[in-house]
């Protein structure tokens, strides 16, 4: 894996439970209901949200339909406040874009962190995702 993708996390933001929230994505560290299943602490590794798929990292933040719904909110917000498209990829989504590192890049890799760290909250609450409760950042 590239460099960039293991220093991105301390270089978007220096809220440290963002660096470490990040840092676990990275790693494969962060717990999904697939690798606590295969710890015993959950009963079923299938995701709660779509109820379809286990529940790994590419499918908590990517591959769920309930997230993908996010995402396509998230890209529209984005397209009004900046008038450019983004294309999101199962890579630039775990790990950030680091391809391009201009100033709408850097807020972009910033705010999609938060957008996953509300995502991650959000389940962990046993409530719905949706881009109406994501934070006031979409405001204005």
């Amino acid at each position: 894996m590239n460099l960039v993708v293991y220093i991105l996390p301390f270089v978007t933001t220096l809220e440290t439970k963002l660096q470490i929230f990040q840092y676990k994505i990275t790693h494969s560290i962060l717990p999904t209901r697939c690798s606590l299943y295969r710890m015993k602490p959950c009963d079923s590794e299938i995701c709660q949200l779509c109820k379809l798929q286990p529940q790994t990292l590419p499918h908590l933040f990517y591959r769920c339909s309930v997230i993908s719904n996010f995402w396509s909110a998230f890209k529209s917000w984005w397209l009004g406040k900046n008038k450019n498209r983004i294309t999101f990829t199962e890579s630039n989504i775990l790990f950030g874009w680091h391809d391009n590192t201009t100033e709408s890049k850097c807020i972009l890799n910033y705010v999609t962190l938060v957008a996953k760290y509300y995502i991650f909250r959000t389940i962990q609450g046993s409530d719905d995702v949706s881009f109406d409760g994501f934070p006031s950042l979409r405001t204005n």
